[in-house]
């Protein structure tokens, strides 16, 4: 859950694993993700597995779009103690496997999807998501844009909980 600032309630903080960042690393990323990103305040690294406080000034930014500027450059992204959910979604307008690579792609380049199990034959995908950071609609938005027709099957329900807390 996102945390405000007491000094200044724009900025907010938040906890993450950021993916694909070494532990000798994590100095530079820092400072290449607060220079890239307009609204970043800061990322600080926690412990050698990639977890990562990040403040942010709301004003100019959403936790969302600051999330899918990490991933565009390069670091997957995933909270820290949140509850993910699992919805199914029947895709229509699907030619081949290519089809289900590309839906399958775009989905796992949002951030907060988790997984993805689609299969031609079946046009059904189940998706795991957490909602903390992405939205249902934001998924179905995505797929649309690829040029197929979407339909809700099973509405999102609490899958799991991530805890991924370090002693």
């Amino acid at each position: 859950m996102p945390l405000t600032s007491a000094e200044d309630p724009h900025i907010t903080h938040i906890r993450v694993l950021l993916g694909g960042v070494h532990e000798a690393n994590h100095e530079y990323v820092s400072k290449r993700l607060c220079e890239r990103i307009d609204g970043l305040v800061s990322c600080q690294f926690i412990d050698d597995n990639n977890q990562a406080e990040i403040s942010f000034n709301t004003n100019e930014l959403d936790q969302y779009t600051l999330l899918s500027a990490i991933q565009r450059l390069g670091h997957p992204v995933q909270s820290i103690n949140s509850e993910s959910v699992q919805a199914q979604l029947r895709i229509e307008g699907m030619h081949c496997n290519s089809c289900v690579s590309n839906i399958c792609g775009a989905i796992l380049d949002l951030p907060g999807a988790i997984d993805i199990q689609l299969t031609f034959l079946d046009k059904l995908a189940t998706i795991m998501y957490d909602p903390n950071i992405l939205k249902i609609d934001d998924i179905i938005t995505e797929i649309e844009k690829l040029s197929f027709q979407v339909a809700i099957s099973s509405a999102p329900q609490p899958k799991t909980t991530m805890n991924n807390n370090s002693s």
